[in-house]
């Protein structure tokens, strides 16, 4: 049996994508394009082809979801026993789809595909060109054979599946084991810790359920340390300072700098503490009120302490970019270039 894709694969998770993470993708790609990559929505339902493909006796139908289409080719197989051979090429994709996946390094092979249908049926291009004038993309992209052999054709050469599914298998990769050592998936905590738990099921091809259950475990690990809000201090009426202060001191025998840097952390006018290589030891990130008041800890209680040899306060001035948020942004000079 020929088998046959409706619409485009990972239709679902590059919606998501274009829509909660706009603003990374805005830094390369025109608003458009992202706007019409969330609009992917739009075809997401699959009632109509269903219909069409049952009534033209489709032996089986399947629709795509959080596996992706190489997930959801397996499921199939495995529900049909049959084996396979199909072109990866065939598989129809958006350009959009290919734009942003590669951006955030995932494989649309992989990406959720809810929106899409697998259909085997004895005449598949027969069936394709039944849902082209109904106004539904479709394309034939391998058959079904009556052996095990599950097949992948990319550019000529063949790759067994089930190697290629075992390598990426999103319903059998531990979420918690992802998101604590793959740097992409680890950076949507990083960069949006609002995140609906909806949204990051599907960039992980996940349930809810286990992604809310994995959270709570990273948080009691500490694997999640907390949650915090960046401010724009200069919008708002209650200004800060914000001071980098240089610490050289002397280590604690049997103790080293964990002593002193525990010390200086438990003022609460400190945000952060970090050992240092290079000319000092310590960097301490302080904000006050006032420079006085910055000042005024620094000569009062930094220095002051028995291990510190001597501390150099940088104050920030104005800031570009912190935690990855761009402050200010580039103005375009809409003035026009007059030659003489």
């Amino acid at each position: 049996m020929d088998l046959v894709l409706t619409k485009w694969i990972a239709l679902k998770g590059t919606s998501v994508l274009a829509s909660c993470r706009a603003e990374e993708l805005s830094s390369r790609f025109p608003s458009v394009m992202i706007r019409d990559a969330a609009g992917f929505t739009c075809y997401l339902s699959t009632e109509r082809e269903y219909q069409i493909s049952g009534g033209y006796g489709a032996a089986a139908i399947y629709p795509l979801g959080k596996g992706g289409v190489l997930g959801g080719l397996w499921n199939m197989l495995e529900q049909i026993n049959a084996g396979m051979e199909i072109d990866l090429r065939k598989i129809p994709i958006r350009q959009e789809t290919v734009e942003i996946c590669e951006f955030f390094d995932l494989n649309p092979y992989y990406t959720d595909s809810t929106g899409a249908l697998l259909v085997a049926v004895e005449d598949g291009f027969g069936l394709v060109s039944v849902l082209e004038r109904e106004g539904i993309h479709a394309a034939v992209i391998g058959r079904t054979n009556d052996g095990n052999d599950r097949i992948i054709y990319n550019q000529g050469k063949k790759r067994d599946t089930w190697i290629v599914l075992r390598r990426r298998n999103w319903k059998r990769c531990s979420i918690r084991r992802r998101l604590k050592n793959e740097r992409t998936d680890i950076d949507i905590f990083r960069k949006n810790s609002r995140i609906d738990p909806k949204e990051l099921a599907v960039l992980l091809g996940s349930d809810e359920v286990t992604i809310m259950n994995e959270i709570a475990k990273m948080e009691e690990e500490k694997v999640i340390c907390g949650y915090h809000t960046l401010i724009d201090w200069e919008k708002v009426s209650d200004e800060k300072v914000t001071a980098l202060i240089e610490v050289r001191v002397t280590p604690m025998r049997g103790q080293g700098f964990d002593s002193i840097a525990e010390r200086i952390y438990n003022y609460p006018e400190v945000r952060s503490v970090y050992l240092m290589s290079g000319a000092y030891d310590l960097m301490v990130i302080l904000e006050g009120k006032t420079l006085r008041e910055v000042s005024n800890f620094v000569s009062d209680k930094l220095s002051t302490l028995d291990s510190v040899l001597s501390t150099a306060t940088h104050f920030i001035l104005k800031k570009y970019k912190d935690h990855g948020t761009i402050f200010t942004k580039k103005s375009k000079d809409e003035r026009m270039l007059v030659t003489p």
